[in-house]
């Protein structure tokens, strides 16, 4: 709980290119509980694909960070292919890995192309 005498400071940076879509907070608390967060895409087009590199990271004071993140391979009329992983909620890593056909992917990949 703070008092009157908490000092609080709060640092954060935008960034967006064509490329590169981050967004970082980091607050400290009474000069020694820090917390963070940060929410980040990159996107690398190729001649016939375009990969999504996601990335989540939220650290708490005193914890480890919780992390999720991986890539999203996009072949265009084809399917996505997805290898996600989350760490430090649970004992151990959770991944996802899969395939999912052109039509499910199509129009969310189509709004993460606007952003």
């Amino acid at each position: 709980m703070c008092t009157l005498t908490c000092l609080f400071f709060y640092l954060g940076s935008f960034l967006n290119t064509d490329d590169t879509k981050r967004i970082v907070g980091r607050a400290l608390l009474d000069d020694s509980k820090e917390y963070s967060a940060t929410a980040e895409l990159v996107i690398e087009d190729t001649r016939y694909n375009t990969k999504y590199l996601p990335r989540f990271e939220v650290a708490l004071h005193g914890k480890s960070p919780y992390k999720l993140g991986g890539h999203i391979l996009y072949r265009p009329a084809k399917r996505a292919d997805i290898d996600m992983a989350l760490e430090n909620v649970f004992s151990g890593p959770l991944t996802v890995k899969g395939k999912a056909p052109d039509i499910y992917w199509n129009r969310i990949l189509q709004m993460l192309d606007t952003l």
